[in-house]
């Protein structure tokens, strides 16, 4: 028979119920701060289960995996997606099946959950779980990443009927501004980071700056990715971030020439880099070997910035919008040009000096045409050419660049 305890359990002081499920099983809930309420909800869930053990109703397939243990679902979810999760029905990245394995059993220990049938109403203690971590002042993606992990989770119970409904399809998104920004190194800056590098990171980091692929990509090249004759990387799925097979041209650069000598007679399986064990850390190392300041007002300076450095040098180099996307290996505009292109203090300086030199010039010419109107015609107006401004003096001429401004070919 369904029934309350007497006193209200836990930091919230809610009343904790009973009723015997369809298959005769006692099972408990946490109910209300109100005792009248807990018990309500007791008989209620009693009839329920009632009517469905003498046939007067059909359970749905949530009610008939409600005692399946949540542990062997988990175990069936995560084989799943090490197999076939990933996009494309590719399994899972290393980092994101890590990842997921951590976050699943995480919010299975948080969350108290034993059967199925536990998972029902976790909406609320699941906000508590992510508002308390967020008091722990974790970043936004951090906290969506947990998020996302319990989301995937009960999606993937209900397609496959385990569930009736998704208990967290309301549990809302963090804001993932980042805390922290990364900066594109200036042209004296990377000369300086070369310089001072090792052999074998200099290479690693002239790669990672004239291609714009991440520090994993990197490491995982090998010399068949290397493809001498289009000049190129051979990009494969299993290892890129979007999982899509891909060609990156290099073109014909110093770079490319040095690529080609050090694959020449090495086995195909030969790691393209000699990857150190903490690459970010190492680079970190070099740059203030090389007096680059690690922390600016424009942003910081790690391992990713090298893409945001490329992907900046793509922005200055007037690139178009498809170009910039393709080099970038980004689906959206907003990505490339939004995210992660940067301009520089220098360029900015030289785009607003040039507006500044402009509107002079539009200044006396409009002056010289009024004076002309009234009478003023020996104006010498010889300093500004008979045709108007060069293009190269027009803001935003297109393939024009400000004085001074980074150059991809120096990379």
């Amino acid at each position: 028979m369904a029934g309350v305890k007497a006193k209200p359990q836990g930091k919230k002081k809610k009343f904790v119920g009973w009723f015997v499920d369809s298959s005769g099983k006692q099972r408990w809930f946490t109910g209300t701060p109100s005792r009248k309420e807990t018990l309500d909800m007791a008989l209620l869930l009693e009839a329920k289960h009632k009517r469905i053990r003498l046939g007067i109703t059909t359970p749905t397939a949530g009610q008939l995996n409600a005692h399946k243990p949540v542990s062997e679902a988990a175990r069936m979810y995560l084989a799943w997606g090490k197999l076939q999760g990933g996009r494309g029905g590719r399994p899972w990245g290393e980092t994101h099946e890590r990842m997921r394995v951590t976050h699943v059993h995480f919010w299975i220990d948080r969350l108290h959950l034993a059967t199925l049938g536990d998972m029902s109403g976790i909406l609320p203690k699941a906000e508590s779980v992510l508002q308390e971590l967020a008091g722990r002042d974790l970043a936004g993606k951090t906290l969506n990443n947990r998020r996302e992990a319990l989301m995937g989770f009960c999606t993937w119970l209900v397609k496959r009927g385990f569930l009736d409904d998704n208990p967290v399809k309301n549990l809302t998104r963090f804001d993932t501004t980042p805390q922290s920004r990364r900066r594109a190194l200036t042209l004296d800056e990377i000369d300086a980071l070369l310089a001072a590098a090792p052999p074998e990171r200099r290479a690693l980091y002239e790669l990672a700056l004239g291609s714009g692929l991440r520090l994993k990509e990197l490491a995982s090249l090998r010399v068949r990715n290397f493809d001498g004759v289009r000049k190129g990387l051979v990009l494969e799925s299993a290892w890129t971030k979007g999982r899509r097979d891909g060609f990156l041209v290099l073109g014909d650069t110093p770079l490319t020439a040095r690529l080609a000598a050090y694959c020449a007679g090495k086995d195909s399986e030969t790691p393209l880099f000699n990857m150190p064990t903490r690459a970010a850390r190492e680079l970190q190392k070099d740059a203030k070997s090389a007096g680059i300041s690690l922390e600016t007002s424009e942003g910081k300076i790690d391992f990713h910035a090298l893409r945001v450095t490329f992907i900046s040098m793509l922005d200055r180099n007037g690139v178009t919008v498809r170009q910039g996307m393709e080099l970038a290996r980004h689906t959206t505009p907003g990505l490339t040009f939004g995210t992660y292109a940067r301009a520089t203090a220098g360029g900015l300086r030289d785009i607003m000096e040039r507006i500044g030199n402009t509107l002079l010039h539009g200044e006396m010419q409009g002056d010289s045409k009024q004076r002309q109107a009234v009478g003023a015609e020996g104006l010498d107006v010889s300093g500004i050419p008979a045709g108007g401004l060069h293009a190269s003096d027009k803001i935003g001429a297109a393939g024009s660049h400000p004085a001074g401004a980074d150059s991809l070919e120096a990379i």
